[in-house]
């Protein structure tokens, strides 16, 4: 059962019945894909009942076909024809049916298959989008030059940002430029894969110099994303080429393809995307450039989106926006505002009318546009409630937001509150409750949502434990146990004071069960004050009485020698006393 309380009211929602979905286990396959299409980085946009064509490299004789679509706590069985197989390339077709009733999402395409003998699993993340209708108004996040590499930690962080705002700020599609790892190899690219697997927008990738290998060339990238230069069609209006670049040019052969795809088009907005910008051309292949140009203007392309530059560009060429963006993971931009960043291209009527995004500055980065904070941080994580902060500093509202959260089966009579959004629909699993919420963010507008059960409680504390004097420098634990509400404990923090001045504040980490620990030390001597604060996923808050340690001077050792000596010596003249009085 669910309460909504999006306005500050409570007020019962009603739930959205969902009998076509099954709650699967969960499903954990290690067995390499040789789906050849949809894939994660060229996924197929669909409409509700309408038909789509898969292809699937395999052998000959395959009799029996089960196919599904799939999303945490959502599954969908496609109706097939029979599926057809070109022996000369060994890849199958299959037409399959999206069922009209589908939620709208981004699911993973799962097949099992078999030949009567050998069966074979086959998953692809993110590879099938389901839309009520294909976009209007287009808008699409550009990225580029991400530089996935297993050394460097914060490269993961930014792109998984503006995947996250992506999904936020409404956009259609992603489209990420070239250079998607540090060096071409396959490590780095499941690496890649596993990151854009956490999108909820569809993502459209091209290789740049960093995903070639100098030894397998772009076999790795072939193996993991499938071709490296394709057309996409979404719906009638969009097409999309999409180009590998290789080692700085396009070649007559690419140059030949793009002209004649995109000359037998008719869709109203057309987009190219490659990884070497057009300064890059004018600079070693100023021919390639100047035909590029010509069948852009010929072709009515609207928008170039390149990188490898990493630097932010915009120029306008007979109605054609030649757009490089800055590169998304490097520490430093090689020129320009030396920022690291994104973009975001706005389509009305076919036609780009905004390519940046932010309040206060011209470009857009990770952490200036729509901030996010949510906990469990990812939508697969369980806990026994939800927490969602947001704001949206763009210049423009983002509409029709839908989030998903997962949370602990409910029973008992017991139900959750969600508050600060409107339910949509829920789905309720053995080992899972997947709640999903809708909400509009106007500019510049800050929201928090929760989810939590109706008998919430703040926690509090059972005991604890910490030193009454320390030294300066030296390293002590403040261990709390805490009660364990039935809402959950969202976070647990320390403030300390001395001397009536806030040190800082410091969150505690849980080291199991109830217990949480926070390790301290001190520069300076006096009385250090502490209160703990306890937050349930409600927002019910604890604080604790204040508590108080000294921190005194630690004795140095010139200072314990004296002392030491002093000891001896106080020791030594008691001792010699006590012998002259037993002789008398």
């Amino acid at each position: 059962m669910i309460q909504s309380n999006s306005e500050g009211t409570e007020s019962p929602q009603t739930i959205q019945d969902l009998d076509s979905l099954i709650v699967p286990s969960q499903y954990n396959s290690e067995s390499p894909s040789n789906i050849d299409w949809p894939r994660i980085g060229n996924p197929a946009i669909v409409l509700n009942g309408s038909e789509i064509e898969l292809r699937v490299k395999g052998p000959a004789n395959i009799s029996s076909w089960d196919i599904e679509l799939y999303r945490e706590y959502i599954e969908y069985t496609l109706v097939l024809e029979s599926p057809t197989r070109n022996t000369s390339t060994g890849v199958w077709h299959i037409n399959a049916r999206i069922p009209s009733n589908a939620l709208v999402n981004l699911y993973d395409l799962r097949m099992s298959i078999s030949d009567g003998v050998s069966n074979y699993d086959l998953v692809e993340k993110n590879a099938v989008q389901i839309r009520n209708a294909f976009p209007d108004d287009l808008r699409i996040v550009h990225i580029t030059d991400t530089h996935i590499n297993s050394g460097m930690p914060d490269r993961d962080t930014k792109l998984l940002s503006v995947l996250y705002q992506a999904g936020a700020a409404g956009a259609d599609l992603i489209i990420i430029s070239g250079d998607l790892v540090q060096n071409g190899g396959f490590g780095p690219f499941n690496r890649f894969y596993n990151l854009i697997s956490q999108s909820s927008v569809p993502i459209y990738v091209v290789p740049g110099n960093h995903d070639h290998d100098p030894n397998l060339n772009f076999a790795p990238y072939v193996a993991v994303f499938g071709d490296d230069y394709y057309t996409v069609n979404i719906g009638p209006d969009i097409f999309m080429t999409m180009a590998n670049s290789h080692l700085g040019e396009l070649n007559s052969t690419q140059i030949g393809w793009i002209e004649r795809d995109m000359a037998a088009s008719s869709a109203q907005t057309k987009i190219l995307s490659f990884h070497y910008s057009g300064q890059n051309l004018l600079l070693n292949f100023e021919e390639e450039l100047l035909e590029l140009s010509r069948i852009c203007n010929e072709t009515n392309v609207d928008v170039v989106l390149t990188g490898h530059s990493h630097i932010d560009r915009v120029d306008e060429s007979n109605g054609t926006l030649w757009i490089i963006t800055t590169g998304l993971g490097p520490d430093m931009s090689f020129g320009g505002h030396g920022r690291n960043g994104f973009r975001v291209v706005d389509f009305q009527d076919g036609t780009p009318t905004y390519w940046n995004w932010t309040i206060n500055q011209p470009w857009s980065q990770p952490w200036d546009s729509v901030t996010i904070d949510r906990q469990p941080t990812n939508a697969r994580n369980i806990d026994v409630g939800a927490y969602l902060s947001i704001t949206n500093n763009l210049n423009y509202s983002v509409a029709n937001q839908i989030w998903e959260f997962l949370v602990q089966p409910i029973s008992g009579g017991r139900y959750y509150i969600v508050s600060g959004a409107n339910v949509l629909s829920t789905i309720n699993g053995t080992d899972a409750f997947l709640i999903r919420v809708g909400f509009d963010l106007d500019a510049g507008e800050s929201k928090t949502i929760r989810i939590f059960p109706d008998d919430a409680t703040a926690p509090s504390i059972s005991y604890i434990e910490y030193p009454l004097s320390v030294h300066i420098e030296e390293e002590y634990v403040i261990s709390v146990n805490l009660t364990n509400p039935s809402s959950g404990i969202l976070d647990v923090q320390v403030d300390v004071d001395m001397d009536g001045e806030l040190l800082d504040r410091y969150t505690m980490m849980s080291s199991g069960g109830m217990e949480w620990r926070i390790t301290l030390e001190h520069n300076a001597s006096g009385e250090i004050e502490f209160q703990i604060f306890a937050f349930d996923y409600s927002g019910l808050e604890f604080s604790s009485p204040i508590y108080a340690i000294d921190v005194v001077p630690a004795v140095q050792p010139l200072e314990m020698l004296l002392i030491i000596l002093v000891s001896v010596g106080v020791i030594g003249v008691v001792v010699v006393a006590f012998y002259i009085i037993r002789r008398k």
